[in-house]
């Protein structure tokens, strides 16, 4: 009687290489760029070089910076910023399509390479850098729910990536903590920032019935 082998995907292999598949990805991909720049202009022909640039860039210095493999090569970055920039809007300004990018590159792409992240000091400080520079350059701009969105997808990523639970749940800690003191140091110093008085007005409605809270109240 044969014994049956077991073994890990995949379990169908072909000559077929990482680089040929992306290059058909972006040969499909060539129609929907040539109609984005007859309908929208040359600009969407810019942001889309620029994007696919900008993320072998970060992907050949990212790998060189910690010394593993550059594999530039497959494509597969330039795939990355051509799908960067077909989901922004082509008014987009350049810095926030590179923000973009870093998200892709650094965040979705290479963190997700982790076998155990924030086992160690060097991957701590490459998780909080590659999610700390997006979330502070988004909140610099005044969009905290999306900063927060950020934030809580990283942390859902991190569970389901064989994470120390531990070190994530005092992360969720001093989070929560951070985001205290940064309340109490508003309310302290008398900031009149919109998003304060959103959340005051959400935890004390009478005291701000007929402005931050007019329509809480009403809905009453």
């Amino acid at each position: 009687m044969s014994k049956m082998n077991l073994s890990v995907s995949p379990h169908i292999r072909s000559a077929r290489t990482t680089q040929s598949i992306m290059l058909d990805v972006i040969i499909a991909l060539t129609p929907a760029l040539i109609a984005s720049v007859v309908l929208y202009g040359f600009r969407a022909l810019l942001l889309t070089l620029i994007s696919c640039g900008f993320c072998v860039l970060l992907e050949f210095l990212y790998e060189k910076l910690l010394k593993r493999p550059v594999t530039v090569s497959d494509l597969s970055a330039v795939v990355t910023g051509l799908l960067v920039a077909f989901n922004v809007p082509v008014s987009m300004p350049v810095w926030m399509l590179l923000v973009g990018d870093l998200a892709a590159i650094i965040l979705a792409k290479q963190l997700s390479r982790e076998t155990e992240p924030l086992s160690t000091m060097r991957s701590f400080l490459r998780t909080a850098l590659t999610v700390g520079l997006p979330s502070l350059i988004i909140l610099a701009e005044g969009e905290t729910g999306s900063m927060l969105v950020i934030v809580f997808l990283t942390g859902i990523m991190l569970y389901f990536s064989n994470c120390n639970l531990k070190v994530l749940g005092a992360l969720v800690l001093v989070a929560m903590l951070g985001v205290l003191a940064l309340y109490g140091f508003m309310v302290a110093t008398g900031s009149t920032d919109y998003r304060l008085a959103r959340i005051s007005g959400f935890l004390n409605p009478e005291l701000y019935a007929s402005s931050d809270s007019y329509q809480i109240l009403q809905s009453q």
